[in-house]
């Protein structure tokens, strides 16, 4: 990561209060392989940890926020059925997202050893299609924000593309099958986070509609279960 980089993230108000905030049992503490690294070693993963989270979290809030909507909408808590309060690419986002949050919660949620989650990012093309995601979405949602305390992190996204281009794995030719991929993603979760700020107006404005489509979304469910 350039020294730029570097000095922008210390003089950021609201990525040093997040950093602080994750200083707790569990989040911060290396495994036995790791824990013999040196400091400055160390210091390093938990900047990339760090900045990770930064990403992660507000998809993370993203996802169960829709999903209480859902919830509240179709007047069901089956995990399965949430995805039909929504339509078209929203659907899709959701549907890949709670795929994924089930897979990998404790990376998507930073749990575990710094080094380890960071190093996970590259194990599966979904983990790093959501972190190249996660980097592009920030840009929307900081202009969203009324006090965008956290900096842009354009840096991280090209740093992640860089680390694909030179894995003897991944290549400069998967990288840019993914980047578009998340490119892709991006539009649907947005398609996602709008459609889930009129559902929640409809929940506010008129809950015995919920209670009707509650009705179906049961009917629906059975019938898919053969009753």
């Amino acid at each position: 990561m350039r020294e730029v980089d570097t000095v922008v993230l210390e003089n950021s108000h609201g990525f040093q209060h997040l950093r602080q905030s994750l200083i707790v049992p569990g989040m911060s503490s290396f495994c036995g392989n790791h824990s013999i690294l040196e400091v400055k070693e160390q210091e390093n993963w938990l900047l990339h940890r760090d900045i990770m989270h930064a990403l992660l979290a507000p998809v993370l809030q993203l996802y169960r926020e829709a999903s209480r909507v859902a919830e509240s909408f179709l007047g069901t808590y089956l995990e399965y059925d949430l995805e039909l309060a929504f339509r078209g690419e929203a659907r899709g986002a959701f549907t890949w997202l709670q795929c994924l949050i089930m897979e990998e919660g404790d990376w998507c949620s930073t749990r575990g050893c710094p080094a380890c989650v960071v190093s996970h990012t590259l194990q599966s093309e979904p983990t790093i299609r959501l972190s190249l995601m996660a980097c592009r979405l920030s840009r929307t949602l900081r202009k969203q924000t009324a006090s965008p305390d956290l900096p842009l992190f354009d840096f991280w996204r090209s740093s992640l593309r860089n680390a694909l281009d030179r894995d003897p794995f991944w290549g400069s030719k998967h990288a840019k099958e993914i980047e578009e991929r998340a490119a892709a993603l991006e539009i649907c979760v947005k398609d996602l986070m709008r459609q889930n700020h009129e559902l929640e107006k409809t929940v506010r404005s008129s809950p015995q509609k919920s209670q009707n489509v509650s009705v179906t979304v049961t009917s629906v469910s059975l019938a898919l279960l053969g009753y």
